[in-house]
């Protein structure tokens, strides 16, 4: 009806009544850039970067803004950060296609699956995190399933490089140290993985009966007993945590 004024009192009140919701400031912005009050423009874009900081185009449009103000090194700022995150998204895009041709040839062809694998995380390099763990735990499967305990031990390592306290990483690490037979390092493992998480056993069966076996095989009978136990409790008709604990 042509009544800014209304329009952004009520945009307002949208926005006083909840407070993370970005739609409101989405409003007011587009309202202040219509009547032409970039300053308030500005303000409003602001607050949306702080509540979502991952939107490229935003910081684009406030570097602008600001740019036309007069404030050129903060402008440029706005830029960099733009076309970071814009790299940053298409490293995520590659490692996540990579991710997904892996899984794919996993089974069937794990030497292919380690290449691409490998591509992902060469992809992501120095901008590796905690949601690429399972990259790591994937490249590491399929090294094991050729028979590489000693090239997944590697990658298990770096992975805890990037994410220390990962108790999957650890579990993992002792599966690929039991597979060379290097017991005493598959046990201090385990060990780690139970006592960063102690209710990993309980994420499934198999995870309590492998982490069994292991403390089984490096003479920590307890731990194996309490393992191979949760294994049954979680599948009772499993046979190999029944004859395990009866060898035990």
């Amino acid at each position: 009806l042509g009544n800014a004024d209304a329009a952004r009192t009520a945009y307002q009140e949208a926005s006083d009544s909840a407070s993370l919701y970005l739609e409101p400031l989405r409003k007011l912005a587009l309202l202040a850039e219509k009547t032409g009050d970039w300053e308030e423009c500005l303000r409003y874009l602001e607050q949306l970067d702080r509540l979502s900081p991952l939107n490229s185009d935003r910081k684009i449009s406030m570097g602008e803004i600001n740019l036309n103000l007069g404030n050129e090194e903060k402008a440029e700022g706005l830029f960099e950060a733009a076309l970071g995150l814009a790299a940053k998204d298409a490293m995520d895009q590659i490692g996540a296609l990579a991710e997904r041709v892996a899984g794919i040839c996993s089974q069937k062809k794990p030497e292919m699956a380690e290449r691409f694998l490998r591509k992902a995380l060469a992809v992501k390099q120095k901008q590796l995190g905690p949601a690429d763990i399972r990259i790591f735990n994937q490249l590491g499967v399929s090294l094991r399933q050729q028979g590489k305990w000693r090239e997944a031990i590697e990658e298990y390592k770096l992975a805890l490089d990037v994410v220390p306290g990962d108790a999957g990483l650890y579990f993992n690490l002792g599966m690929a140290y039991t597979e060379g037979n290097l017991l005493h390092d598959a046990r201090k493992s385990m060990e780690k993985a139970f006592d960063l998480n102690p209710d990993l056993p309980r994420t499934s069966a198999a995870v309590a009966y492998n982490m069994g076996v292991v403390f089984m095989k490096s003479a920590a009978r307890e731990k194996a007993k309490l393992c191979l136990g949760i294994a049954l409790e979680l599948n009772p008709a499993m046979k190999q945590a029944k004859a395990a604990l009866a060898k035990l």
